[in-house]
């Protein structure tokens, strides 16, 4: 069992994780942020392509790449402001 990559100290499986194998959806900006922070992490790039507002079909071996030669070290969030649901 690993902890999430996006902070929570919850496990993996039981945080980010069920967004990323599509077994639930983030309910608010806060945790779509953190989510996408956490495919990022881990290298769940159709994830991070699902969810993004601008679509780029090309775009996903450039990303595989970048995500697997980045340091991840964790997420700072400073503040939240109209986080609410999505």
């Amino acid at each position: 069992m690993e902890f999430c990559y996006c902070g929570s100290n919850q496990i993996y499986s039981r945080c980010c994780g069920q967004f990323h194998n599509g077994d639930a959806a983030a309910q608010s900006a806060l945790e779509l942020m953190k989510s996408r922070y956490a495919a990022f992490a881990t290298g769940q790039v159709d994830y991070i392509l699902r969810t993004e507002k601008l679509k780029r079909p090309n775009k996903r071996a450039d990303l595989v790449e970048w995500c697997r030669q980045t340091q991840w070290l964790k997420l700072k969030i400073i503040d939240t402001s109209r986080g609410g649901s999505t």
